[in-house]
């Protein structure tokens, strides 16, 4: 899957090096900035399937560039590229909602195949896969469709059920009332709900662990999260974890069986 167009960020300190954008397939119609207004303004006018962020030591300011960016289209998946890595900037990509972040050197294939996983999951996003007859409920919550997504871009905040009342332009108990009736469940259920629910998505990744998804998905407080992972899902994160990559690895192993016989 190859997106009509990529705009490409290199934003390396040393541009002596080569970047990593030769390895974009010949065919692929790429657009290199240097800067990170100019990137907002290409953005803007190609409106590209692809945005990729390449840094070689990511400082405050490119990063914040990046958020700013990511906030302005945040229709557009973002790849992550750096030759710098710690367990922070990892946090700080997810919770930016970057696509993928990767960690150079890297191949043509994982770049590759990083470029069609993000247009993949954007594709799916962007879909409705609900049958028509059952799509009224969009129609239904409009009222409350600006708070919704508004936990969908800052679940990993403190959300305040008053700020949700304010961006849906209601007081706090009409929202609270409406909400219940739009969503089937109270404004603090569904922030949870969501919460947990980006939880079990990070938890499904090998080795992540536990206390910085519980941080990145919202929560200050680890044993807070366990309880509230456990009353809702029915096992503690550690236990949700270990079941899946039992999953991942007899899902492994059922593949190479196959492919060997």
């Amino acid at each position: 899957m190859c997106p009509e167009s990529i705009v490409w960020a290199d934003l390396r300190f040393n541009r002596n090096a080569p970047s990593n954008r030769r390895l974009i397939p010949n065919g692929w119609r790429v657009e290199k900035v240097e800067t990170p207004d100019y990137v907002s303004n290409v953005t803007a006018r190609e409106s590209p399937g692809l945005l990729v962020f390449e840094f070689d030591r990511p400082d405050i300011p490119s990063l914040s560039s990046l958020s700013s960016i990511r906030r302005r289209f945040a229709a557009i998946p973002v790849l992550m590229l750096t030759e710098y890595h710690s367990e922070a900037l990892a946090i700080w990509a997810l919770r930016n909602h970057v696509s993928n972040y990767l960690v150079v050197p890297i191949s043509q294939h994982e770049l590759v195949g990083s470029v069609e996983e993000a247009m993949t999951a954007s594709n799916t996003q962007g879909g409705n896969p609900i049958p028509n007859e059952l799509r009224f409920r969009s129609i239904a919550c409009h009222k409350t469709a600006a708070a919704v997504s508004y936990v969908k871009s800052h679940y990993h905040e403190a959300v305040r059920e008053e700020t949700l009342a304010e961006v849906c332009n209601m007081g706090v108990s009409a929202f609270s009332r409406i909400f219940r009736k739009e969503q089937g469940k109270t404004f603090r259920d569904y922030l949870l709900d969501y919460r947990i629910g980006k939880a079990c998505e990070l938890l499904r990744t090998p080795g992540v662990n536990v206390t910085d998804v519980a941080f990145t998905v919202g929560f200050n407080d680890g044993s807070h999260f366990s309880r509230t992972f456990k009353r809702l899902v029915g096992q503690t994160p550690t236990g949700f974890q270990f079941i899946e990559s039992q999953k991942t690895t007899n899902n492994v192993q059922n593949s190479t069986s196959h492919h060997t016989h």
